[in-house]
């Protein structure tokens, strides 16, 4: 289920065509060495969110939680949702693992403690990956 998950992402990113991105995250991907998932939802509605992008000069500045992200211990990048509030737009940012930005926290979980599921905080600018 984890390796579907990763794939998944990783084809996303492929579906871009930006050869910049394709060798920093999907080569990698395709050969084990460094994973990317997913940091969609924030609760149980799908379509609410509560996590904000901003563009600014030189990168995005991003604030927000994801409660729960399967693979959040062990990927090494994720592609995170979050809102554009002057438009109201859904915006997909990759953020890397080792970005001060982020925080990673392990959820303790009754199974599937394989998956990695952890909690993801996100708190100030990043470099640009739209």
């Amino acid at each position: 289920m984890l390796l579907s998950y990763r794939e998944s992402a990783a084809n996303f990113v492929y579906r871009s065509g930006r050869q910049d991105l394709i060798e920093r995250y999907v080569r990698p991907a395709v050969s084990g060495e460094s994973f990317i998932g997913w940091a969609y939802s924030e609760g149980a509605d799908p379509f609410s969110f509560n996590t904000t992008v901003h563009k600014v000069s030189g990168g995005c500045e991003i604030n927000g939680k994801k409660l729960a992200v399967t693979g959040a211990l062990g990927d090494g990048a994720f592609i995170v949702y979050g809102v554009n509030e002057e438009k109201n737009d859904l915006i997909a940012v990759i953020v890397e693992r080792d970005d001060s930005a982020l925080e990673i926290t392990p959820i303790q979980t009754m199974g599937f403690r394989s998956m990695g599921v952890g909690r993801i905080s996100l708190g100030h600018k990043i470099p640009m990956s739209y």
